[in-house]
């Protein structure tokens, strides 16, 4: 029986096989970097956005202990890139929006404060009612 959904699937994690203990723990590592970085979403997109290039020389300078080449480096990236999906720039556009919308609406919620903002919005209220109130003189020349 085949699985429909088997073409939106994203393939496996690059694997080159394990030959020696220090290869798995290297495999690992690796795991654990790319789970790291498919957790934060918009670390994910900023390392698409800017490019192969700069991805390859960060992650070789990153993992020059464990001698890794530009063709691994590759293999990751285009993994990285097909977890974006299309159009990272637009989506990171989006959820920075997001955050700051979030960030406005709940900047501060301590007791002291709404206070402050409810005595304020009612000590203007009053001026205005109180404008409202007095006669108006029309002077006529």
């Amino acid at each position: 029986m085949s699985d429909p959904l088997s073409a939106s699937r994203l393939p496996d994690l690059p694997d080159a096989g394990y030959s020696t203990g220090l290869q798995r723990e290297l495999s690992d590592a690796i795991m654990f970097l790319i789970r790291g970085i498919e957790r934060d979403r918009l670390l994910l997109l900023q390392v698409v956005i800017e490019g192969q290039k700069t991805w390859r020389k960060r992650f070789l300078q990153a993992y020059r202990v464990i001698k890794a080449d530009e063709e691994f480096a590759d293999a990751v990236f285009r993994y990285l890139v097909l977890l974006a999906g299309p159009n990272p720039d637009a989506q990171k556009a989006i959820l920075e929006g997001m955050e700051r919308q979030r960030r406005q609406e709940t900047w501060d919620k301590r007791l002291s404060t709404l206070l402050t903002y409810s005595k304020d919005r009612q000590r203007l209220e009053d001026a205005i009612a109180k404008e409202l109130r007095q006669p108006k003189r029309t002077y006529v020349s």
